[in-house]
């Protein structure tokens, strides 16, 4: 997997998810989630959360730089969470999904 996705938005429609350009020659099908007819209870909301992943990315990342403040600073060191296990985990989880190979999985 390459780390060029569809730019958002992402648009779901049934179960159907598409990145809308507001235009219908513009548009372009991310992904569709029909496809084992026992899970089809599912497909509509698993089409709701593929859509939201641009949203979802960008949210990580702001929280990485915001929580990669904390850690630099030494804020928080004597919480019992550790904020830089979670940024850690964050960090992986981002670089996952702009699909870059290099990354190892962090139990949390």
């Amino acid at each position: 997997m390459s780390g060029n996705f569809t730019p958002g938005p992402w648009k779901q429609e049934g179960w159907t998810v598409i990145a809308d350009r507001k235009t219908r020659r513009k548009r372009a099908m991310v992904a569709e989630c029909a496809c084992a007819p026992m899970l089809k209870d599912h497909w509509e909301a698993d089409a709701k959360l593929i859509a939201r992943a641009p949203d979802m990315l960008a949210a990580l990342e702001l929280a990485a730089l915001y929580l990669g403040k904390v850690v630099a600073d030494g804020l928080l060191d004597d919480c019992v969470l550790s904020p830089k296990r979670a940024l850690d985990k964050i960090n992986v989880v981002i670089a996952k999904a702009k699909g870059e190979s290099h990354v190892t999985e962090i139990e949390v």
